[in-house]
């Protein structure tokens, strides 16, 4: 991993220095589903909507210099998950997770076995997002350092979204970054805070085709990224606005596609594993 410092305009930066990636190939793993309520994705907006079901999805991208996951999924056969979901009520659950939707199986349709990862990167460290951290022994774990931080004490108010038995065990794997850094050529980790301290933006350089962005949490649908508008949910929602602004920069600097991640009409839009989302093979 490299650090990159961006230049240019604060906020704006000269995304075109990047090293670009050839033979990109992306595919989506989808883990399932999970009840949410409208008013938790989007603040104060849809309080008589009821629950929502939301995606709940990852990640396989592959470059010429690594095999990397971005996000686990869900685990809901974790002990600690099914107590947290009870003690939450009426804030998260049920999941659905078929036995075709476990991570196993959707790498299992790609041909690609957990010991072959080279780099699992996390958006951040909630229980929708670390579900099948614990097959990755092999590989270097990456989030930043403010979310290590918090998720091993986390205030009371995000606690019921962390899972520690899905991380705590692999900290040894971990190496922490601080803000933006190229993990491999063509594929970079952009510090999105808000939702979470540690919340980042995954970016992806093809030499060919568009630039995607995969920004987790920090853009839960596209009516927060398109109205600038935070979810119920949140750590600090001023900053999650001012992190929107910077992918909206980044996106429309690029011409890049942006895919939220607990949309459910843009989640329909994407291939599923086997089929590649992106491939310039």
């Amino acid at each position: 991993m490299e650090k990159f410092i961006p230049s240019g305009r604060p906020g704006l930066e000269v995304f075109h220095q990047l090293q670009k990636a050839k033979n990109v190939k992306w595919a989506v793993l989808d883990t399932g589903e999970l009840g949410i309520w409208k008013t938790d994705l989007t603040y104060l907006r849809g309080q008589g909507d009821g629950k929502w079901w939301i995606p709940i999805w990852g990640s396989y991208i592959e470059t010429p210099d690594a095999k990397i996951i971005v996000d686990c999924g869900q685990d809901p056969n974790d002990p600690e998950i099914k107590r947290r979901i009870s003690y939450a009520g009426i804030a998260f659950g049920p999941i659905k997770q078929t036995p075709e939707q476990t991570y196993e199986y959707q790498l299992d349709k790609l041909g690609v076995k957990a010991e072959d990862i080279d780099y699992v990167l996390y958006t951040h460290l909630h229980f929708d997002h670390t579900g099948a951290a614990k097959l990755f022994t092999k590989a270097k774990h990456v989030c930043q350092m403010a979310e290590i931080r918090y998720a091993a004490k986390p205030d009371p108010f995000m606690l019921i979204s962390y899972c520690p038995s899905e991380y705590i065990p692999l900290l040894d794997l971990f190496e922490p970054i601080e803000g933006d850094a190229m993990i491999v050529p063509g594929v970079y980790c952009l510090s999105t805070p808000g939702h979470t301290p540690g919340t980042m933006s995954i970016l992806v350089m093809p030499e060919k085709g568009q630039a995607f962005m995969l920004p987790g949490d920090s853009s839960y649908l596209r009516e927060n990224f398109n109205d600038e508008w935070p979810p119920g949910f949140v750590y600090e929602p001023e900053t999650f606005v001012a992190s929107i602004r910077r992918q909206k920069r980044i996106v429309e600097e690029l011409n890049a596609t942006h895919w939220p991640s607990h949309d459910p009409e843009a989640f329909k839009e994407l291939k599923k594993a086997p089929a590649w989302q992106y491939s310039d093979y």
